[in-house]
């Protein structure tokens, strides 16, 4: 009983026992380590290395709580130099899974393999083997369906076991890495020199590209590690990675002292990309805070807040961070139906160097308003490049530029797909991005919607998909099309963010509205502020955005007459 009590805290889920299998293959210095899952890791993992090997004897002793425990003095706690220390995570597995493992040491003539299942012991014997470790887990929680009922569908389960993989891979760049679903391949990773080369391995040459290096020196602590350009921030925190003296850990000082050092470079709700890593003394770091060794605690976090800060923000301002608005190549148009009709696609040359050109201006974004007529009724001011101040019929209106914007466009493009009327802009040249696989798991799991969207997109490669084809409702605005997919990754991830809006469809339209729509600060002429006024007036019965943020704040006399205290 106890030791389905410590596989409580120790095994949350498959992505757990990944965790501390590809641990136990670093700890025994494997060079190439290979994770195998089938069903999200439900149903199968297997870890594969080449370490050093378990020996005979010690075989049974592994499932044995805490009897590889490396701490063997209180003292041991703050010098801890292992990826594990408490001797408890294979016995917890095993309590409540079927645990095959099998080893062999250089010096063995032959491998050794030790069976469990639900802690009870099933069989063992010589067995052929290569130099090092495999350990497979079948059925877990099978014996506590309590828990097991608790685990999500095996594709949330995978996204999990991404995370702890990319994680590791990124902490451990000297070593071999191999990640199998379903039996495909998903990773394949070479070991590499340097933390940014890994990076593109697992996030594509976009994200490669847009990376600034940070580096601080202190006399006991070094900093170092990569963060995104302002544009490469995003709604959710998933792309933060920090990793502490080789351990990938969640740390709110450090995430506080990162976004302290972007300031105002990017908006307050936005989360920044970046990749850090902290060496520090040992003792200067206490590893054992958190079940699953997620969690670090320092000695002096005042210290650590402060340099992280101030290396961000000095690195930042040795950058020119100008933002580049970037435009999609030429295209020509047609009717989405007579492409996503034929059995194949245009044919056009595969550009893996994708280069955007012609800035764009926000009368690009609003062209369609700019067109419009200036005979307005009502009068109009645009006060901080952010708000719309309007007096119509003895009533003081106010607007949210990016909000109002954000609504027309879903409008439109939700009443072009109702009507099943978008089209396309099939593009002269094919645009081929490489993503990180839980952005990719999401773009291929919604490709039918993106064509229905009018979007032409084809898997390509293992985590590669090609776009030949954009929604023509988007215009020439939609921008840094790797950007605006991954952001449709990352809002979809967020389950909570569109509570308003019913369908996958309205999601997607929702997302794109918000990433086509002129932004705080962009500078609106008086047309085209009138325009988005005239565009409210079919708005009947609506006033927020798609998110649910009101767009219009309507001050009536009376309402002054009362502040002013004139009645």
């Amino acid at each position: 009983m106890y030791r389905k009590i410590a596989a409580g805290e120790v095994v949350e889920r498959p992505a757990s026992v990944v965790k501390e299998f590809v641990e136990n293959s670093i700890d025994a210095k494997a060079e190439r380590i290979v994770v195998e899952v089938d069903k999200g890791g439900i149903e199968r993992i297997k870890v594969s290395d080449n370490g050093f090997g378990i020996e005979k004897e010690d075989m049974p002793l592994v499932f044995e709580h805490h009897a590889t425990s490396k701490i063997e003095t209180e003292e041991d706690l703050l010098n801890i130099e292992s990826m594990g220390f408490r001797g408890e995570a294979l016995s917890s597995v095993s309590s409540v899974s079927k645990v095959s493992l099998i080893s062999k040491t250089k010096k063995a003539q032959t491998g050794y393999f030790y069976a469990v299942s639900g802690g009870d012991f099933l069989d063992s014997g010589t067995k052929a083997f290569q130099d090092g470790t495999s350990i497979e887990v079948r059925d877990l929680f099978f014996n506590v369906p309590a828990r097991k009922k608790f685990l999500k569908t095996p594709y949330t389960e995978f996204l999990h076991i991404t995370r702890v993989f990319v994680d590791l891979c990124l902490a451990n760049i000297n070593k071999d890495f191999k990640l199998i679903h379903n039996g495909r391949e998903v990773y394949n990773l070479s070991a590499v020199s340097d933390l940014s080369l890994r990076i593109k391995q697992l996030f594509g040459k976009n994200v490669y590209e847009n990376l600034i290096p940070v580096f601080c020196d202190h006399p006991h602590i070094k900093i170092s590690g990569f963060v995104g350009k302002p544009q490469m921030s995003y709604d959710s925190k998933s792309k933060q990675f920090i990793i502490v003296n080789n351990r990938p850990v969640k740390d709110r000082i450090i995430s506080s002292a990162v976004r302290e050092g972007f300031g105002s470079l990017i908006m307050h709700s936005a989360s920044p990309l970046y990749f850090i890593k902290i060496t520090a003394p040992l003792d200067f770091v206490d590893a054992n805070i958190h079940p699953r060794k997620e969690e670090v605690r320092f000695i002096n976090p005042n210290l650590i807040y402060s340099l992280v800060k101030n290396t961000i923000s000095q690195s930042l301002s040795k950058e020119d961070l100008s933002f580049r608005p970037e435009g999609m190549s030429s295209y020509k148009s047609s009717n989405v139906e007579n492409v996503s009709g034929r059995q194949g696609y245009y044919i056009h040359e595969k550009v893996r160097d994708v280069s955007f050109a012609n800035p764009l201006s926000v009368s690009d974004t609003l062209e369609f308003y700019s067109q419009l007529g200036t005979q307005d009724t009502f009068e109009v001011l645009v006060f901080n490049n952010l708000y719309i101040v309007a007096n119509i019929n003895d009533s003081l209106e106010i607007y949210d530029q990016h909000a109002l914007h954000e609504r027309v466009l879903y409008e439109k493009f939700k009443k072009a797909l109702l009507e099943k009327t978008p089209s396309s802009q099939v593009l002269l040249t094919s645009q081929s991005f490489e993503f990180a696989e839980d952005d990719f798991q999401i773009i291929n799991r919604n490709l039918k919607l993106f064509i229905k969207l009018g979007f032409e997109i084809e898997v390509w490669g293992t985590r590669a998909i090609e776009i030949k084809a954009i929604p023509s409702f988007l215009g020439a605005n939609f921008s840094a099309v790797t950007n605006m997919l991954c952001e449709f990754a990352e809002d979809l991830k967020e389950k909570n963010k569109f509570k308003g809006v019913s369908s996958m469809e309205e999601k997607a339209l929702s997302i794109m509205a918000c990433r086509s729509a002129v932004k705080a600060g962009d500078k609106l002429t008086h047309t085209e502020a009138l325009g988005l006024l005239k565009e409210n007036i079919k708005l009947k019965g609506i006033y927020t955005c798609p998110h649910g943020r009101p767009f219009k704040i309507k001050i009536t006399k009376e309402d002054l007459e009362k502040m002013f205290k004139r009645v």
